[in-house]
């Protein structure tokens, strides 16, 4: 069984106003359900000891979970570019969800688009929406290439925002919904598997190449 790190967004909006990280239930039972080969184990926003922590569990891989955006929480982010950090000297493959596919755009240089209804015309918080997979190399055998996914976020990647060193294989309109690396193995989803899913054959595929062989030489296996 695979350790697999998932990182906690951080809250402040209990009636003592204190500072509290968490996760949504709905990654509990979804990785129970599908991901049974893995073990996801949460991570706290302690950007100073983080790297000590994920050496000292030997995670095997790591999820960049959703909520908070980025730069409205200064040890989220700090914590999270410590993980990616420590995940590529070691090797160890990336998942980025929502927030954690923007982090990584951010990471490796790109930029975000903060009101994405200004240029589209489709609405991507709390909707549901077609994307299409344009790169057909991260599609299994026998799955279609356009299909709906759920949408939770104001803020995005447009085809211009997108980092160089990263490839896109899904958009909507003019705005990418899913990218990998050109050489590492690290891949960002803007939709959430976790939550009600169109195309979860799709999403576990993804989790399956990425965490159980080398992204780059599995497409189309």
């Amino acid at each position: 069984m695979k350790l697999i790190g998932i990182t906690m967004r951080r809250d402040n909006d209990n009636k003592w106003q204190e500072y509290r990280d968490s996760i949504s239930e709905d990654w509990i039972k979804y990785s129970a359900t599908n991901l049974k080969d893995y073990k996801f184990v949460p991570i706290p926003n302690i950007p100073d000891n983080v790297q000590k922590l994920a050496s000292y569990m030997k995670l095997e891989g790591l999820v960049l979970s959703n909520g908070n955006d980025w730069g409205s929480c200064d040890e989220r982010d700090k914590t999270e570019i410590n993980l990616i950090n420590w995940c590529r000297e070691f090797k160890k493959p990336i998942i980025g969800i929502c927030r954690g596919f923007q982090v990584l755009n951010k990471y490796f240089g790109g930029s975000l688009t903060k009101d994405l209804f200004k240029i589209s015309e489709e609405s991507h918080a709390g909707s549901i929406h077609k994307i299409k997979i344009i790169d057909k190399k991260i599609l299994p055998r026998n799955t279609k290439n356009e299909f709906q996914v759920n949408s939770f976020h104001n803020q995005g990647i447009t085809t211009s925002d997108l980092a160089k060193d990263l490839i896109a294989f899904a958009k909507s309109e003019n705005i990418i919904e899913g990218f990998y690396h050109k050489t590492e193995s690290i891949v960002g989803i803007q939709w959430h598997p976790e939550r009600k899913s169109f195309e979860k054959s799709f999403d576990i595929n993804l989790f399956r190449i990425l965490f159980e062989k080398n992204i780059h030489s599995s497409f189309n296996s």
